[in-house]
């Protein structure tokens, strides 16, 4: 779990689903569960998935709330991988504050080249927090992509903490 989370890969991913979850169907299945309407697995190509921000949100609400699907331990050691993500993804979400667990996603579309960039997680400044999700397409370039959501997550954190 530690290489999906830290270093966004995909095989890992795909791996981890298999075995602990038994496949794609699975996990839209849970998905389905949760009421999670706008979201489609695309089987094998975790890049031409489909989601909303509501979405993400019935999702990240799992991980930080009570769950069902996730025990309070299992809650506790994925969120103390998304503290840990590599530097080189120190974007996104972490442009809220210092304190801040996070996973951010990036591709391009594979047609026209321009990127899907995405950053989801909690902000924390002393104690207030937030949930955030971001999410971001049509950009030119991936750095583009960036810098609208850390402005997103800025303004947020300016106006919620």
């Amino acid at each position: 779990m530690s290489d999906m989370i830290l270093s966004s890969d995909n095989e890992a991913t795909t791996a981890l689903l298999n075995e602990s979850l038994g496949g794609f169907e699975s996990l839209q299945m849970i998905f389905d569960d949760l009421d999670m309407n706008n979201t489609t697995v695309n089987l094998g190509n975790w890049g031409n998935s489909t989601t909303t921000a509501s979405d993400q949100m019935k999702l990240l609400k799992e991980l930080y709330l009570p769950s069902e699907y996730i025990t309070e331990d299992s809650q506790n050691y994925i969120i103390d991988l998304m503290t840990q993500i590599d530097e080189d993804q120190s974007w996104g979400v972490y442009a809220g504050s210092d304190d801040v667990s996070f996973k951010n996603g990036w591709l391009t579309d594979g047609v026209s080249g321009v990127w899907i960039v995405t950053s989801i997680g909690k902000v924390t400044q002393g104690d207030k927090s937030y949930l955030v999700v971001a999410l971001s397409d049509e950009n030119e370039t991936e750095e583009a992509g960036r810098q609208v959501i850390e402005e997103l997550v800025k303004i947020s954190s300016d106006y919620l903490l």
